[in-house]
Formats: C-alpha cells, structure tokens, sequence
C-alpha cells in the first residue's frame, strides 16, 4: 500500500495517456451499475484508493468523468439530480 499525501498530483507519461482501465460504479440513485473505460492507470487508482484527492491523482480527467469515480453518476447525469444556479 503506498503511503500519498491528499495534495500529492500522479503525473502520466505519454505512453501511459493512451492506457485506459475500466471503472464500474453502481449509481446511487438508481442502483445501475455502469461501466466506462477511462484514461487513467494503475499508479493513479492506487494513489486515489490511498487518499490522493480525486482531482490531484486524475488530473487528466474531466469534472464529469472524476464525478463518477467518487458517487457513480455518468458524466452528463449529475444536472439531472442537482438543481443549477437557475432555479
């Protein structure tokens, strides 16, 4: 197990930008496990599963696809469930 400090970012190497590892989460709301491959790689889910901050230990990601990997909503789902600024 590797000890990482929350504010620690995992930097990727080019080769490493084109793996892809896919992640199954089970949506809250609606109990459906969904599955999405995404960029990221082995040294980056174990500093995330170690404590590293979701957005220092997939810097690479969107907002929506960081999302998924913390509540399991798919990207482009989580304004169905939250209101915006506008209501």
């Amino acid at each position: 197990m590797m000890n990482v400090h929350p504010l620690c970012y995992v930097d990727m190497t080019e080769e490493e930008l084109n793996q892809f590892m896919n992640i199954t989460r089970t949506h809250p709301f609606t109990g459906k496990t969904t599955s999405i491959d995404l960029p990221i790689t082995e040294a980056q889910w174990r500093a995330y599963e170690d404590g590293a901050l979701v957005q220092n230990a997939f810097p690479n990601l969107d907002a929506d696809q960081r999302e998924f990997i913390i509540s399991g909503i798919p990207p482009g789902e989580w304004d169905n469930y939250i209101p915006g600024d506008d209501e």
